[in-house]
């Protein structure tokens, strides 16, 4: 068996081999460079637009309405000048109220759909012979 010859390649034709092989990375380099550039400028937040509140006044009022909407509860005329526990207070006691009411409901709903465990002539029929047996048990033991 021989070994294989390795094959003969001319200088200029690995040169423009080479060339091409360059011309190739760079230019996928340069794609990816200018795809990169897109994708961050599509995730950019605008400059542009103004935030939705300029005053701190109208924070304030927007967070007791979105309060005031979900509870049902109406808010208390607060402003900046009002005592934050206040504010806070409310804020809690309005959506704590709003829990115990929404549990409430829930609880109202799981009652009203759950089947009884014992049907009502079995329960009746139960009922009866517990009484027998209570009667049994608490009568003076006979000799």
């Amino acid at each position: 068996m021989s070994t294989p010859s390795p094959a003969r390649v001319s200088p200029e034709d690995f040169e423009s081999a080479l060339q091409s092989v360059d011309d190739a990375v760079r230019a996928t380099g340069k794609r990816t460079r200018e795809t990169a550039l897109v994708a961050r400028r599509l995730l950019r937040k605008p400059k542009s637009e103004p935030f939705p509140f300029h005053d701190a006044n109208d924070v304030l009022s927007a967070a007791l309405e979105a309060v005031s909407a979900v509870t049902g509860l109406p808010s208390p005329p607060f402003d900046l000048q009002c005592d934050p526990r206040r504010v806070f207070e409310h804020v809690r006691d309005a959506v704590i109220k709003y829990g115990d009411e929404c549990r409430e409901e829930g609880k109202g709903l799981e009652r009203e759909h759950a089947e009884p465990r014992i049907q009502p002539g079995t329960a009746l029929e139960a009922l009866t012979l517990m009484t027998r047996l209570n009667s049994i048990l608490s009568a003076p033991p006979t000799a």
